[in-house]
This record gives C-alpha cells, sequence and structure tokens, in this order.
C-alpha cells in the first residue's frame, strides 16, 4: 500500500499489532515476552509459541484446530522466535506516509481480542481519517466467528472488486 499502491486494490487490516501507537508498549511486550520466556523454559520454542498463540487466539480457538494445523502452526515456531518476533515492535509509518496511502483500507477489531489491539486499530483509524469497524471474536475472529467476519467484510470486498 506504501510502496506498491498499483499493486492491491484494497486492504482489511485486522488489529494490526502497532505496538508504537499503545500508550504503554513496554507493559504488553513484557507481558508477552514473560509468557514465551515461561514457554521456552517449560518446553522450548514449540511450546513457547504454543503458548503465545493461545494467547492471541484463545484455548477455545486453539482446542478447535485439527491435531495437523496445530503441528502445522507449531512447525514455524522457530521462523516466528527467529525472523518475526519484535522485528516491527518500533514499526510505524509517519503521518505524511499514512496520507500518502491512497488504498482503499477496512480496518477491523474483534469484540473479545485484548484490549491493545483495539487501543492500537482506533489510533491507526484515526491518522489514516477512517473509522475501525467492530466485529464479532477474539484476534481469530476466522476462527470463532468466520460467518460474521465474512459479513463485516463482504461491502468492503464488493466495493474494491467492482
Amino acid at each position: 500500500m506504501i510502496r506498491r499502491p498499483d499493486s492491491v486494490r484494497g486492504a482489511v487490516l485486522h488489529e494490526p499489532a502497532l505496538f508504537a501507537l499503545l500508550d504503554d508498549p513496554k507493559d504488553v511486550r513484557d507481558s508477552l515476552t514473560q509468557l514465551i520466556k515461561d514457554g521456552m523454559e517449560t518446553g522450548g520454542p514449540t511450546t513457547a509459541f504454543g503458548r503465545f498463540i493461545r494467547f492471541a487466539a484463545g484455548d477455545a480457538n486453539w482446542e478447535r484446530l485439527e491435531p495437523d494445523v496445530q503441528n502445522g502452526m507449531l512447525a514455524s515456531a522457530d521462523t516466528y522466535f527467529g525472523v518475526e518476533s519484535g522485528a516491527f515492535d518500533s514499526y510505524l509509518p509517519d503521518d505524511e506516509t499514512l496520507a500518502s496511502i491512497t488504498t482503499p483500507i477496512q480496518l477491523l477489531v474483534s469484540a473479545h481480542s485484548h484490549p491493545f489491539f483495539s487501543q492500537a486499530a482506533d489510533r491507526l483509524a484515526e491518522r489514516l481519517g477512517i473509522k475501525a469497524t467492530r466485529t464479532p471474536g477474539t484476534h481469530f475472529p476466522y476462527l470463532d466467528h468466520p460467518e460474521q467476519l465474512a459479513q463485516t467484510a463482504k461491502p468492503f470486498l464488493r466495493r474494491i472488486g467492482a
């Protein structure tokens, strides 16, 4: 959307984890770091990543997944911890860059996610000059409320797909 606006018609952003927009990003990061540290000490990267997913998705969503899907997700633990985790903690385009985005955006926030997701999404929406759209579910609404998520996104997707 920023570097190649001609390559996308629109974007649905669901609870982007922009720690830089939080009142206390250190508090959130410290909580996650402790959760991961405890998992590492208990069973290594796979256990730590499983705990992280349960934190973000909720136990019910995790347990609803087929074992093969769970194992596939856990197989990416080394990639998550070696490449992704912490890499974007301070990422936040400046106001001028955000204002230059011409790609239509729908910003979604789930009703039962951790409050910091809503805080970051609402602040990003304000900076983008749009409103965040509420949808049922957790940070993984495609697992716990897939029909409602689809209904929430459908009007936006139709508009950009025309």
